[in-house]
């Protein structure tokens, strides 16, 4: 399998970097586990540096050579799968350059949206551009950040974000491009995520790490259905690992948010796709879940940051997410869960994995910018708690030259 790219969230950080590897089995015991599979797509396709497994699903409605032309690069050199699907060519220096198509799996375009916006949110406005271009599917929605842009093409059932550097083809000749990606044909392959997580149901599920602990939730004396965030987060963590213990997979869908999703452990949501809400639809996540709480020590504490005073009200209206972790010794692996305030309850919104242990830190290549564990809190200057000097420079000291005697 070709380098797998991946930003992986530790102690509340995205901690990222490249490293020639890709995912395999780690070195503590080895067990059956989920795999990332990847399988070439039957129709004519391109693979670069040779590899038929490289191949995408789906091409995602791009047309290559619409692109090399519009963007006056020289070369074709081929397709790979990796977080999404990586086209790459040559430029006329003969400098290879990418454009990156990632198919967004069970989400409208304004939610594929609003969770791209999220990694913004607490960046310098004036560093980040946005603009929206016309195309007969509908609105090409693009956000731009330190040479990148991502933009939404409209026009299929799936959203189909596209990522470039702006020194690699100018505007109006990718605009050229998305329009017609928006007016392309559906391909039913495009709503395959990638990259795709691909589970042997069958395997056994070894009875180690944090499935083979005492239950924590027997400590609680609450239902975790009736949990509230943010003060719940941790036990309601705890009795979700408690319920893949105990092979409870209904126990476990009676603690999903409606839209709960699975994928990497990435604040992001990389290869996001939904759980599903019958025990046929979300056993492969279940089996993911279990076969990663199993890698962990079962010594390994859940860790659900404390939220500022001042977001308490909105994670509890359900307006943000909390996020709730388990991390090894050695800070490679992870296991991550989006929490959401539903109808006042805690749900698992967001399930985040690694399929098989990692072996190396890896980084999220291409991808925007990694969303906080909480946004900051609005400023009220007018807060006597209130001592941010630089969003309410009025409570500065004064500088003692100008001071008045």
């Amino acid at each position: 399998m070709r380098l797998l790219v991946l930003g992986i969230i530790t102690l509340g950080a995205c901690v990222t970097q490249r490293v020639e590897a890709s995912l395999r089995q780690g070195e503590t015991p080895p067990t059956p586990t989920p795999v990332l599979a990847l399988e070439p797509r039957s129709e004519t396709c391109v693979p670069f540096a040779g590899e038929a497994s490289n191949c995408c699903p789906s091409r995602l409605g791009l047309d290559p050579e619409l692109v090399r032309d519009r963007c006056g690069w020289s070369e074709y050199l081929g397709e790979r799968s990796e977080l999404g699907c990586v086209h790459v060519f040559r430029d006329r220096e003969g400098e290879p350059v990418e454009l990156r198509i990632t198919p967004i799996v069970g989400l409208t375009l304004a939610r594929a949206l609003e969770l791209h916006e999220r990694g913004f949110i607490d960046l310098d406005p004036a560093l980040v551009e946005r603009e929206v271009w016309t195309a007969s599917g509908g609105e090409i929605t693009w956000t731009g950040y330190e040479g990148r842009r991502w933009a939404f093409v409209p026009g299929w059932p799936e959203p189909r974000r596209v990522g470039w550097q702006t020194r690699d083809c100018a505007d109006e000749p990718m605009l050229e491009v998305l329009r017609q990606m928006s007016e392309a044909p559906i391909d039913p392959a495009g709503a395959i995520a990638l990259p795709r997580l691909d589970v042997d149901l069958d395997a056994a599920t070894p009875r180690t790490g944090l499935l083979a602990r005492a239950p924590k939730s027997s400590d609680w004396s609450g239902d975790p259905t009736r949990a509230r965030l943010p003060d719940d987060a941790p036990a309601f963590a705890d009795a979700l690992i408690d319920r893949v213990a105990a092979d409870d997979l209904a126990g476990l869908l009676a603690l999903l948010a409606p839209e709960a999703r699975w994928g990497l452990p990435d604040r992001r949501q990389i290869a996001g796709r939904p759980i599903g809400a019958t025990l046929e639809q979300a056993r492969p996540a279940f089996v993911a879940l279990a076969h990663a709480a199993a890698r962990m020590a079962s010594d390994t504490p859940v860790n659900c940051p404390a939220p500022d005073r001042r977001l308490r009200a909105a994670l509890a209206r359900g307006e943000l997410l909390q996020w709730c972790y388990w991390v090894s010794d050695d800070r490679l692996d992870v296991l991550a869960l989006g929490l959401r305030s539903v109808e006042g309850h805690a749900r698992l919104e967001y399930l985040g994995l690694f399929p098989e242990r990692p072996s190396e830190p890896i980084e999220a290549s291409g991808e925007a910018p990694v969303p906080p564990l909480s946004p900051r809190p609005p400023v009220v200057c007018g807060d006597p708690h209130q001592h941010d000097v630089e969003r309410c420079p009025e409570l500065a000291e004064p500088d003692s030259e100008l001071a008045p005697e």
